[in-house]
């Protein structure tokens, strides 16, 4: 019951962009949720999603990097590109790797 509660108060801080607010669900222990928060970040922007979404490119479960990385792509903030880059040269996971690849093959044309 909790999963479906989290997922709606996400979607509802999301249409809000409530960065600061939906940063607090990236912590959660249910990977749907987190990766729903992550998402959520890539959709409010702003400088609160910027700086909790770059880290994520690290976390140790290959579905929140690659979640990271395409919600850093549709912050379109250039300075992402960076990150990924760097991520993905010590990316382990084909699934990851893919993501990251793709998200970056975005911002080329762009900037």
């Amino acid at each position: 019951m909790m999963f479906g509660n989290n997922l709606k108060k996400i979607e509802k801080l999301t249409s809000k962009r409530k960065s600061e607010a939906l940063a607090k669900f990236l912590t959660n222990k249910d990977m749907h949720v987190r990766v729903a928060a992550v998402t959520g970040l890539g959709t409010s922007g702003g400088e609160t999603a910027f700086n909790n979404l770059t880290p994520l490119l690290r976390d140790s479960n290959p579905p929140i990097r690659a979640a990271a990385a395409t919600a850093l792509r549709a912050l379109e903030d250039p300075r992402a590109v960076a990150f990924i880059s760097n991520s993905l040269k010590e990316e382990k996971d084909l699934t990851t790797k893919e993501a990251m690849s793709r998200a970056l093959s975005a911002f080329s044309g762009t900037y």
